[in-house]
């Protein structure tokens, strides 16, 4: 973990605020998800996960719960989405630290920030292209000029089972 000091420290700040003025734009409000969380929100995100079984910092605590502090946001937020009912669709952005318990290496760190938005409630392809233009009008507001967008989909859930196949089939073959 590090300390996070000026010029960084204000090159962050105007990261969010420009990050906040994009999706509150689009109608996007706020959520500040705990640091702290019982650790089945994330052990239902999957146990199969690097995230899960290896990198999560996670502890019994003096009530004898056990805890893990948030190694992402999207978890919480489905936490808090299930737990508080809000309306839908309920369009949200976050921003705040998050820790993982990996090896430090260059530009990685156990504790690390990020911003992300989350639509709940509602299957509406529109919007998917909602988010996906909010990201591109961030990093257009960032002045970041040297941006590709590159879309792709794997198709209809009959097409994303028949690739899962084929790919189970490929590192069956491949294992060694």
């Amino acid at each position: 973990m590090r300390d996070v000091m000026a010029p960084e420290s204000g090159r962050w700040r105007r990261f969010v605020q420009v990050f906040a003025e994009t999706v509150e734009a689009a109608g996007y409000q706020q959520i500040i998800p705990p640091l702290l969380e019982d650790i089945g929100v994330f052990t239902r995100v999957g146990e199969a996960t690097d995230v899960v079984s290896k990198e999560m910092y996670d502890f019994v605590d003096k009530g004898d719960r056990h805890v893990a502090l948030r190694p992402e946001q999207t978890a919480s937020v489905c936490r808090a989405f299930v737990q508080h009912r809000p309306t839908l669709p309920w369009k949200t952005w976050y921003t705040g630290p998050n820790f993982r318990y990996e090896k430090p290496q260059r530009g990685r760190f156990r504790q690390f920030d990020q911003v992300g938005i989350e639509v709940l409630g509602v299957t509406d392809p529109d919007l998917d292209v909602e988010v996906i233009a909010l990201g591109w009008n961030f990093f257009a507001a960032l002045g970041l000029r040297r941006v590709e967008l590159k879309i792709n989909s794997l198709g209809e859930p009959s097409d994303r089972l028949r690739y899962t196949e084929a790919l189970a089939r490929h590192f069956d073959r491949h294992r060694s």
